[in-house]
């Protein structure tokens, strides 16, 4: 008995099932629904979707852009979390020095409002 050659043919393991509860199940096509929510959990609502129609973790990595890894992070978190685990978890590192209200704060005084020096221009223009 030796190594199997190329012409052996390497089954893939059959996929555990992957069944997701009403309540689970409403909730994510409600994400999906949702016109504000962000596009990376939106694409973990349909990976998982995906899943619980039976959709090979390969085919569903390709139509959605990421990694078969990818697929199983987000099945797993899921299993273990619920729909709470798919948001992105804290990043290490320096915590932010800026509020969320604040920074919100920065963006409207600095995108909707002119300041009474700035020179004319197409923003300031006299009435004629």
């Amino acid at each position: 008995m030796g190594w199997p050659t190329n012409d052996a043919v390497i089954m893939p393991r059959p996929v555990a099932d992957f069944v997701l509860t009403p309540t689970d199940k409403s909730a994510l096509q409600g994400l999906l629904r949702k016109g504000t929510t962000p596009n990376r959990l939106a694409q973990r609502a349909r990976i998982l979707l995906s899943l619980a129609e039976r959709v090979p973790p390969k085919a569903i990595s390709a139509q959605h852009g990421t990694s078969v890894a990818s697929v199983f992070r987000w099945r797993a978190r899921f299993e273990e979390l619920g729909v709470d685990g798919l948001v992105d978890l804290p990043r290490p590192g320096q915590p932010r020095k800026l509020s969320d209200k604040k920074v919100r704060e920065i963006l409207t005084l600095t995108t909707q409002r002119i300041p009474a020096e700035a020179p004319l221009g197409h923003n300031r223009c006299p009435v004629l």
